[in-house]
């Protein structure tokens, strides 16, 4: 209904005691609006200023065709849908169908019945305003298709925007990575070469300047290869390279490496294994990355005189591989941080040891690439648990 909740109802016809017996139909109506006009050639102008929601249209008047002037209100854009009711002194039939044909809505004998005659007025209302109201929704429809077509297009040139520059920092990055890598490993074999015997004794601040130089060079090696490994996946050139491998011995080596790093620290890695077959097709290179950092990582935040356990199950299609520790655990409202990249949480390493927040974000993507998933169970001063689960059927299958 319109602003006022009132509907505006236009009476065109010449005799004046017809405008009266129709206002005192209306009388009780609150929400039908009476406007009389008794001169036909005034009519279409006057329902062009007024808007009405029905109009009422005798058919003979003086120097005016009804039936024309039913015509022009159907030509005119400020009249075409307004429910038009014809009022004529007669049921004629001839009449009737022509007025239908040029555009009227209804057809009533006067004077009718008021109950009559209100039912109509206020269905033709009714539905005239429902008309003007779906008009308007699919009006502001187009213009927010419009508006949404237009910002859809400012997002596609954004995105392409986005992706050349993507494209660009992960170029600079490889370029980067690269470029650090090789003087990174040179820096790193030189601290290595300096405590060999045959290069001479070091006194202890020599030694311990050594031993310095060659952990910050491991740690930004470190840091250097996971940004190429970043930048491999970010864009999209991530492959692995499956084939059939011993699973157990490879974990079996990485626990191997990590027991120089855990005997410092006092800590003891056990490898537990349960395998109905030690062969399982996977990458070795990424799958050797994430064994390595789920137990670097559990090195690194594991207290001093505690055990890191690593146990491998194979059963029918399920692999499963788990790194626990005895650390202090991952609050619960920071473990969602744990598998983003650069992401880090309250818990500190127990000898100062630097993480670069990308180990567990890397190893997700390579899991997830051999179609696995990892996932953290941790509960704060009872360790964390970090689990990988491949199913080895599929793998097998990719193979085919």
């Amino acid at each position: 209904m319109n602003d006022d909740n009132k509907f505006i109802v236009l009476l065109v016809d010449d005799q004046l005691i017809i405008h009266e017996a129709i206002r005192r139909c209306l009388a009780d109506q609150p929400n039908l609006v009476l406007h009389c006009c008794d001169d036909g050639s005034k009519a279409l102008k006057i329902a062009e200023e007024l808007k009405p929601h029905v109009i009422l249209q005798d058919l003979v008047m003086p120097d005016v065709n009804g039936l024309m002037l039913v015509q022009y209100y159907r030509v005119n854009p400020a009249t075409r849908d307004v429910p038009i009711i014809v009022l004529s002194s007669k049921e004629e039939s001839e009449i009737k169908a022509k007025a239908f044909a040029l555009g009227a809505n209804d057809y009533i004998v006067k004077l009718p019945d008021q109950t009559e005659l209100l039912a109509r007025l206020q269905y033709h209302a009714k539905a005239y305003e429902n008309l003007q109201q779906r008009a308007k929704v699919f009006h502001q429809l187009k213009d927010n298709q419009k508006i949404l077509v237009k910002l859809n297009r400012q997002l596609e040139e954004e995105q392409k925007e986005l992706k050349k520059l993507n494209e660009i920092k992960n170029r600079f990055l490889s370029i980067a990575a690269h470029d650090l890598r090789n003087p990174l490993s040179a820096i790193r074999c030189f601290a290595e070469f300096l405590t060999e015997p045959d290069m001479g004794s070091l006194n202890k601040e020599q030694r311990d300047l050594v031993d310095n130089i060659a952990t910050t060079s491991n740690a930004m090696l470190t840091l250097v290869n996971d940004l190429l490994d970043v930048s491999v996946i970010e864009s999209g050139r991530l492959k692995l390279k499956l084939g059939e491998h011993d699973m157990p011995h490879l974990i079996k080596n990485v626990v191997h490496l990590n027991h120089i790093i855990a005997q410092r620290k006092h800590i003891t890695v056990s490898f537990d294994a349960m395998v109905d077959q030690a062969n399982q097709v996977f990458d070795p290179e990424r799958f050797r990355q994430v064994v390595d950092n789920l137990i670097s990582n559990a090195i690194k935040y594991s207290p001093s005189y505690t055990t890191v356990y690593v146990r491998l199950r194979i059963a029918k299609e399920r692999i499963q591989l788990q790194v626990k520790d005895e650390g202090p655990g991952i609050p619960e409202d920071e473990q969602g941080k744990l598998f983003q990249p650069f992401g880090k949480t309250s818990v500190q390493a127990t000898a100062g040891e630097k993480s670069t927040g990308l180990g567990l974000a890397l190893s997700k993507r390579m899991i997830e690439a051999h179609g696995g998933d990892i996932r953290v169970e941790s509960t704060p001063g009872a360790g964390s648990s970090f689990i990988v689960e491949l199913n080895s059927d599929a793998l097998r299958n990719s193979l085919q």
